[in-house]
C-alpha cells in the first residue's frame, strides 16, 4: 500500500505543482502589470509637471494678483544713422520705451538727450550682420534696454520698435 500511496501521492503533487504553475504566472502578471501601470502614472504626472513648468495652481484664485496699471510708453525721436563707424549702410530706427509703473514720461522727456546720445553710440558701432535676423533684433533690443535702464535705474521695462530700416 505504500507503493500505491507514494505513486498517489507524487502524481498529487504533480497536479499541486501544475495547478500552482498557473496561479504563480498569474501572480506575477499581475505584479508586472500593476508596476507598468504605476510608471506610466508617474511618467504621465512628471509629463504634466515639466509641461505646465513646474508651476502649481494658487490654492485661492483671489490670491492672484494681477497688475491692472494700464502702460504708459514714451515714444522716443527717430534716429537716423551710418552703421560701422559711420562707413556703413543707413539704419532708421523708431523705440518706443515701456515705461515702469514709477516712472513718467515727463521724466525721461528731461533726459531725453542723453538717451538719445546713448542709443546713437551704441548704434553706430553695429555692424549691418548685427541686426540681422531675429536674434540679431533680440540683442540690439536687450542692449538698447540694458543702456536705458543703466541712465535711469529701473526705468524702463521693455524696449519697442516701430520702424527699423536697414539701406
Amino acid at each position: 500500500m505504500s507503493s500505491v500511496d507514494d505513486a498517489a501521492l507524487a502524481g498529487m503533487d504533480g497536479a499541486i505543482d501544475a495547478s500552482a504553475a498557473p496561479a504563480r504566472s498569474k501572480k506575477k502578471l499581475m505584479i508586472i502589470i500593476g508596476a507598468a501601470v504605476l510608471l506610466l502614472g508617474a511618467g504621465g504626472g512628471f509629463g504634466a509637471y515639466m509641461f505646465l513648468g513646474g508651476q502649481t495652481p494658487p490654492a485661492d484664485a483671489a490670491a492672484v494678483v494681477v497688475d491692472a496699471t494700464p502702460p504708459v510708453f514714451y515714444d522716443m525721436p527717430e534716429i537716423v544713422i551710418r552703421l560701422d563707424g559711420g562707413q556703413g549702410p543707413y539704419l532708421k530706427l523708431a523705440t518706443v520705451l515701456d515705461l515702469a509703473p514709477d516712472h513718467t514720461p515727463d521724466e525721461i522727456k528731461a533726459i531725453e538727450p542723453r538717451l538719445l546720445d546713448m542709443m546713437q553710440t551704441y548704434l553706430i558701432e553695429l555692424k549691418p550682420d548685427d541686426i540681422k535676423g531675429t536674434a540679431g533684433m533680440y540683442r540690439v533690443r536687450e542692449e538698447l534696454l540694458r543702456r536705458v535702464n543703466d541712465v535711469v535705474p529701473g526705468s524702463t521695462k521693455d524696449v519697442l520698435f516701430k520702424t527699423i530700416i536697414l539701406q
